[in-house]
């Protein structure tokens, strides 16, 4: 039951200070709540039990008060919440309920063609036509609705609001992050822990508390749980800031700057699919990098990984006077702009997985294209790979092919994994270099982001020969962050752009072998050390780098015909349609009000997350994205309708959708399975302009 009693009838609504002011305080015995309290995360969270139950205050002690209680400075008679801790927490807590903030992501279809037929497009276009649809119904105003799909709250406190939260709402996630542990040593005396855990797991509810420590580690923390338990639900998130503290404010602005990182990077079923027949077909073909002890004397050798952002143009004179002391490491479509400044690459690396990959590489001439050595990962079309002569592989982290291959034998270990490497050919040519062996890196041309207002270097694909924009990239589109600069200020970008300094800066800080340098007027990459062009010394002496190269083929290489078969072998034994039909199933369970819909579609994530009753990693990876995006849809309607029983209706036709398409994944599974993309590149960007072997 709740503490705050309903509204008498009156022709006037009281305030909410009058109707907190009527709520009684009822001292309790604070020394049992305590115990049970402990003994109840014994049974829930044993760590907090074991980091509390002989906890010593630190600054602030639990005081009675005339009004109820509070929490006093030790050594002082400063009260922390100016006597009425108790209605403090509710008053607070009801003003947020009046008002509440919450995150807006929404999920849109992509302007360009679906020349690759995937049905997630076509089936992304009947969940935003749904939700359209009932646009009318959706409430322009905010409001705090019967049950919550999730909940982050940025402070504890003293705990009042949650207990009192948990007895009149229903909420299916709960993030808290309480920075001071004195406070949540006092909640252990003042509220009921054991109703709050026990009502959420009978509920199929969560909660997940980060004491202690600073903003960055509650983001992670954040991050860490929502991709194990689904982050669909951040679309339409509650995020409540209960009490003002510097803590309290940083992880909020790190939350608002930060938290696109955690809708980003679905993927979806198509994309897995052709990724798993491309992962076949370059095991058959293509060699790929061995996992073995590094070639030490890589170690030294400077690498550029030279990207295709605006700050090339000003540094191709620096690479060209350079060229002779480093590995030039040509990104993507970066190699059409240094080849027309006269610089060959030293080493190739694409990450895309498509087949246009390979018609754009045609604006080089094919006998130059054999020349240059090419590095890239299994999910790229093996068309790619074939225009190269000498060729490595490696395996992509948390792909379906990569998972199955390294779960069937001791065969799929002894090739290089690769992490980090997306979502810009960036990521990915930094972490195959340092598989070589290789430590010392610059980003050249590495922006991440718009600086001076362009989006790529002007020699590239995007511009004509006179400058002109191709309009190839939507800048307006894409241009809606804001992050730190490298050289200081800031520098607009997209999500992707951020998201891609954020993974490269994870892959630094969990390398600390490798040094980085970043020569780019773009985003700042936490890790990599900012370092302006004119102070670049590299010595004087040359490289010889067809020694170097040829040392890392030949010491490398792994061919993976064995690989490709025991893989073939390994995807015939397992049962797709069975896990598909037990997710179909659990759509059908009842769903009456908010809460049934909302746990429904937790339900399904956690099935989803679990493998199946085959327990198949490859499984969740293979559809886990497309799910992300069908979940993020119907979450958000379900939290944005005010009315529950057109929310829940709202839903329902939802998940037929969702039906559907998972009959339609069943279908594609078994006609495209091990079928590489074939897929051609639309006119408007083949480039005409063909590079040739200068002689």
């Amino acid at each position: 039951m709740s503490d705050i009693p309903s509204a008498p009838p009156s022709f006037a609504t009281p305030s909410i200070e009058e109707t907190i002011a009527r709520v009684p305080y009822i001292a309790k015995d604070y020394q049992s709540v305590f115990a049970n309290n402990i003994k109840a995360f014994q049974d829930y969270i044993p760590a907090i039990a074991e980091a509390f139950a002989h906890y010593q205050p630190e600054k602030f002690e639990l005081v009675a008060t005339d009004f109820s209680v509070d929490l006093v400075t030790k050594g002082t008679d400063e009260l922390v919440f100016g006597g009425d801790a108790f209605r403090t927490s509710l008053m607070d807590f009801e003003y947020f309920k009046r008002s509440p903030q919450t995150t807006n992501f929404s999920v849109k279809r992509g302007k360009h063609e679906n020349i690759a037929n995937f049905i997630h497009l076509d089936f992304l276009e009947k969940f935003i036509a749904l939700e359209k649809k009932y646009e009318t119904s959706i409430s322009k105003e905010a409001f705090f609705p019967e049950a919550l799909g999730m909940l982050i709250c940025f402070g504890l406190g003293t705990g009042f609001y949650l207990e009192n939260l948990i007895s009149t709402h229903e909420v299916n996630r709960i993030y808290i992050y309480e920075p001071n542990h004195d406070f949540f040593y006092a909640s252990l005396h003042l509220i009921d822990w054991h109703y709050i855990l026990t009502t959420l797991d009978e509920k199929g509810g969560s909660l997940h508390l980060s004491l202690g420590g600073d903003e960055e580690v509650f983001f992670a923390d954040l991050g860490s749980d929502l991709f194990r338990k689904g982050r669909y639900d951040i679309s339409k998130a509650f995020v409540y800031e209960h009490y003002l503290d510097e803590k309290i404010s940083n992880a909020v602005k790190l939350f608002k700057l930060k938290s696109y990182e955690l809708v980003y990077g679905f993927g979806f079923f198509d994309d897995a699919l052709m990724a798993v027949a491309h992962h076949y077909h370059n095991l058959r073909t293509s060699p790929a990098i061995a996992v073995k002890e590094p070639l030490t004397c890589n170690a030294t050798v400077p690498v550029f990984i030279c990207g295709n952002g605006p700050s090339l143009d000003k540094n191709m004179a620096l690479i060209k006077n350079h060229a002779d002391r480093a590995i030039i490491v040509s990104c993507g479509t970066t190699i059409d702009s240094l080849l027309r400044n006269g610089i060959l690459p030293d080493f190739h690396v694409e990450q895309e997985r498509t087949r246009p990959v390979h018609d754009r590489l045609l604006s080089v001439d094919k006998s130059l294209l054999k020349k240059i050595p090419f590095l890239s990962i299994n999910t790229v079309s093996p068309e790619v790979f074939g225009l190269f002569e000498r060729r490595m592989v490696g395996l992509k982290a948390d792909e379906p092919s990569t998972l199955l291959t390294r779960s069937l034998s001791h065969l799929g270990t002894s090739i290089k994994r690769v992490a980090y490497c997306n979502p810009t050919v960036a990521n990915c040519a930094l972490t195959l270099v340092e598989a070589l062996g290789f430590r010392e890196f610059y980003f050249i041309g590495t922006d991440l982001g718009f600086p001076f207002g362009q989006h790529h270097s002007k020699d590239s694909i995007y511009y004509k020969e006179d400058g002109e924009d191709k309009a190839l990239f939507d800048l307006k589109d894409q241009n809606h962050l804001e992050l730190p600069g490298n050289f200081g200020g800031s520098v607009r970008t997209s999500s992707a752009f951020g998201y891609s300094a954020q993974s490269l800066t994870a892959f630094i800080t969990r390398s600390p072998h490798i040094n980085c340098f970043n020569l780019s007027d773009g985003v700042f990459v936490e890790g990599a050390q900012p370092l302006e062009p004119h102070l670049l010394e590299l010595g004087t002496s040359a490289i010889d780098k067809k020694e170097i190269v040829d040392r890392c083929f030949d010491y490398y290489h792994r061919d993976c015909i064995d690989l490709a078969i025991e893989f073939e072998q390994g995807l015939s034994q397992l049962n797709f349609d069975e896990f598909i039909d037990g997710l179909i199933e659990i759509t059908y369970e009842p769903q009456v009000t908010r809460f049934d819909a909302l746990t429904n579609l937790y339900r399904q994530y956690i099935y989803l997350e679990s493998g199946g009753e085959q327990e198949s990693l490859y499984f969740r990876d293979m559809i886990r994205g497309s799910i992300l995006y069908t979940h993020t849809i119907l979450s958000r309607i379900l939290q944005s309708i005010e009315d529950p029983e057109i929310a829940v209706k709202v839903n329902l036709e939802g998940l037929e959708i969702l039906r559907d398409y998972l009959e339609a994944i069943k279908t594609k599974y078994h006609q495209k399975l091990l079928h590489a993309d074939t897929t051609e590149m639309l006119s408007e960007w083949r480039d005409k302009t063909i590079f040739k072997v200068d002689e």
